[in-house]
Formats: C-alpha cells, structure tokens, sequence
C-alpha cells in the first residue's frame, strides 16, 4: 500500500469519527423538555422541579439528582456530572448571567403561583398576610420591588433595609439560596420576598425574624411551629396545599432548562 492510498485511508477515517462525533453531540443536545427524557437532570430538593419531571407526559427514563441548592447543581452541570437543570425562571436568568457558559432552553414548563405558608387553622394570621399583599399591591410598592429586584436593564438595587421593632415576633422561615427572591448579602437575607413579608409586618406592629433553613424543611418546621410563616418563592401545589394553608398568591413564575452551550 504506497503512502497516497494510506494517507486517503486516514484522512476517511478521521471524517467518518467528525461526523460520528458531530452526530452524537446533537441528538444529545436539549432543546426542549421532550429531550430530557434519558437525561441526568438535576433539580433543589424540596422543589417542584422533581414532581415535574417524573409528572411530564413528554419525559421519561430520567435520572434526577436532588441538591440543596440549585448552586450545587449547576456546579455538576458545568463539569458535566449532570446534562440539565430544572429550576424557576429568574434564579436561572441569575446562574446564567453569573456562568457564562450556560444557556437557558427556550421550551418552558406550565405557571406556578408562589404564595405564603401558615400553619393549618391559622386564619388569624394568614388573614394578616393576604390584607398586607393586597395593600402592598394598591399602594405602588409591590411595582416598586419589581423594578428593584427584576429590572429590564438587569441592574438590581436593593431597596434601604427596613429597621422593624414591633411589639410582637413573625418568625419566618426562608432558603436563602434562591435570587432575586431570597439570598445572602453579607450576614443578612434580602430580597424580594423578604421585603414584602417585612412590609407585612411593619403594617401589623410585628417584628420579622428570619431562619434561613434548607428548602426542604421549611414545611416541617411550620408544622412543628418553628416558624409562624415560610415564604421562599414557593409554589402552591395540592401537595403542599394538604399540609399547611397558603395566602393568595404574589408572584407567578415557570420552571425553566438550564444547559451548557
């Protein structure tokens, strides 16, 4: 065999492994929730991201992994331990604006409600908090938060923190791990719930406190009476709405895909 014919023998394999490679990589590529299906999809434990997937008529055969923030998930998915993750719109557009390298999918999953959680039976309180988003919204302040926390240009500025010394204790539960909504900021939990459950009790003469707790013992702990109320972007479900009792509802979203570029 002369060297011509032996460089043209190389040369074809090195083509037929391009194309195999190129063919892989895009029927592997995930564009759309239907893709997901056969995928390692990570997700927050605790979420609505896990009912989802093992829900969804178009997935099946997934292998979800459950981390106690979608930080850590999002770590697996840059070195590849993992294809996607599934979490809530505006956390994402933050994790994809923070990595570079990742892309969120176009195709969307259905709208959630996020609302307050009280405690079975307490009508007291959860009367308190419905007024409180009610004004929070006729008065203009409710705009005022979206544009601080969500706006166009990207630039949030966080609201003056508000110094509250009512006459009685809101305990509140939260995870803060979960931007724009609730997140650390040196040693203090901001953010958008966390100024409309403040603006609650600064009508009602209370005093917040805050416990910041993993997302999946947050329902535990209001049960347990832990905490008078969780707030933490989370969604209503007939699940949850079986365990505890939840305030009209003050923000909508939809679960999102992250991906790799």
């Amino acid at each position: 065999m002369n060297k011509s014919v032996r460089y043209l023998l190389r040369l074809t394999v090195c083509v037929l492994m391009l194309v195999s490679i190129c063919g892989c990589s895009k029927s592997d590529r995930i564009s759309s929730i239907r893709d997901l299906s056969g995928k390692r999809i990570g997700v927050q434990s605790g979420t609505t991201s896990e009912e989802l997937l093992m829900n969804h008529d178009a997935i099946h055969d997934t292998h979800i992994t459950s981390y106690q923030s979608s930080y850590a998930a999002v770590a697996d998915l840059m070195t590849g331990t993992i294809d996607a993750v599934v979490v809530d719109y505006l956390p994402a557009t933050k994790l994809v604006s923070k990595y570079r390298d990742l892309t969120i999918v176009a195709d969307t999953f259905p709208v959630e409600e996020y609302a307050i959680a009280v405690k079975k039976g307490n009508k007291e309180l959860l009367d308190m908090i419905n007024d409180g988003i009610e004004s929070i919204r006729n008065s203009g302040e409710y705009a005022e938060l979206i544009e601080a926390f969500m706006p166009i240009d990207g630039e949030v500025v966080v609201p003056e923190r508000m110094r509250i010394s009512g006459t009685n204790k809101l305990l509140i539960g939260t995870n803060a791990a979960f931007p724009p909504f609730e997140y650390l900021d040196g040693g203090d939990v901001i953010g958008f719930d966390m100024c409309i459950i403040q603006m609650i009790a600064l009508r009602h003469d209370m005093q917040p406190i805050v416990k910041d707790m993993e997302f999946v013992n947050l329902l535990k702990a209001l049960q347990d009476g832990v905490v008078d109320c969780v707030i933490a972007g989370m969604s209503v479900t007939k699940e949850r709405a079986a365990l505890v009792d939840f305030s009209k509802p003050y923000f909508s979203s939809h679960q999102v895909i992250i991906v790799k570029k």
